[in-house]
C-alpha cells in the first residue's frame, strides 16, 4: 500500500513538473513570437519605444554629447539622413552602391522595435560611428513587416516585405546584411550589439578583412574588443 501511495505521489510530481516546464516553454515561445511579430497583438497593445531616460546613454564613448535624436518618418520608423532612397528593388540598390564604390548595407527594421530604438537613439548617435557609416556604406532600410509593398529581390523575385525578410533569413529586428558584387553576403548582424562591436563590424566589412578568410570574431579578438570575459554580441560571419 505504501508503495502504491509513493508511486502516485511520484506520478503527480512528474506531471506537475512537466506542466511547469511546458508552461515556461509556452510563455518563452509566445514572448519571442510577439517580439518579432507585433501583428499578433491588437494595435493598441503595441509597446511604445522606451523613453530617452530609460537606460539609454546620453554621451558618446569618448565623453562627447551624442548627436541629435533622429525623428520618425511617416512609416513609424526612424528617418536617418544617411539612408539612401530605394524603390524596393535590391538589385537596383546594389547597382547604386557599386556605382559609388560602396558596399550595400541593408537594414531590416520595423515600427515599435525597442532594439531599433536603441540602435538609432544610442549607437548611431555616436558622431564617429555615424560619420563612418554615412560615408563608407550605401545604406537602405527595409520594413520587416511591409505586407503591402511589392519588393524585388536581387534575382528579380517579387515578394512582400514579410516574405522577402524570410527569404533573407531575417528573424528579428534590427538585422543588417552586407552585400557586394553578385549580391554575395559578406556578413550580417542579426540583432543589437554594443557600439564598439558595431563600429568594428562595419570596419571589418568595409576594410575587406573577410577576403582572406578572417572571421568577425577573429577580427574582434585581434582588436581587443572581445575576449577576457567580454561577449562578442550577435554579429556572425
Amino acid at each position: 500500500m505504501a508503495t502504491k501511495t509513493k508511486t502516485k505521489k511520484n506520478s503527480r510530481g512528474f506531471v506537475l513538473a512537466n506542466v511547469v516546464l511546458w508552461g515556461v516553454a509556452a510563455v518563452t515561445v509566445g514572448w519571442v513570437l510577439v517580439q518579432n511579430n507585433p501583428g499578433l497583438l491588437p494595435q493598441a497593445s503595441l509597446t511604445a519605444a522606451p523613453a530617452a531616460d530609460a537606460g539609454v546613454r546620453t554621451t558618446a564613448r569618448n565623453g562627447q554629447p551624442l548627436l541629435a535624436e533622429p525623428g520618425l518618418g511617416p512609416d513609424g520608423m526612424f528617418a536617418e539622413d544617411f539612408y539612401q532612397p530605394s524603390i524596393g528593388n535590391l538589385a537596383l540598390d546594389l547597382a547604386a552602391a557599386r556605382a559609388q564604390g560602396k558596399i550595400l548595407a541593408v537594414f531590416w527594421e520595423r515600427p515599435g522595435c525597442e532594439f531599433c530604438f536603441r540602435l538609432h537613439n544610442e549607437m548611431l548617435r555616436e558622431p564617429e560611428l555615424r560619420e563612418y557609416v554615412a560615408n563608407k556604406f550605401y545604406t537602405v532600410r527595409y520594413d520587416f513587416y511591409g505586407e503591402k509593398a511589392v519588393l524585388h529581390d536581387f534575382d528579380g523575385t517579387m515578394l512582400n516585405g514579410i516574405d522577402l525578410a524570410r527569404r533573407h533569413r531575417v528573424v528579428g529586428t534590427p538585422t543588417m546584411e552586407f552585400r557586394i558584387d553578385n549580391a554575395k553576403e559578406v556578413m550580417r548582424i542579426p540583432g543589437l550589439v554594443e557600439a564598439d562591436i558595431l563600429g568594428a563590424a562595419f570596419e571589418f566589412v568595409e576594410s575587406g578583412a573577410w577576403r582572406d578568410g578572417t572571421t568577425i570574431n577573429q577580427w574582434l579578438l585581434a582588436k581587443g574588443i572581445i575576449g577576457q570575459g567580454r561577449s562578442g554580441g550577435d554579429a556572425e560571419r
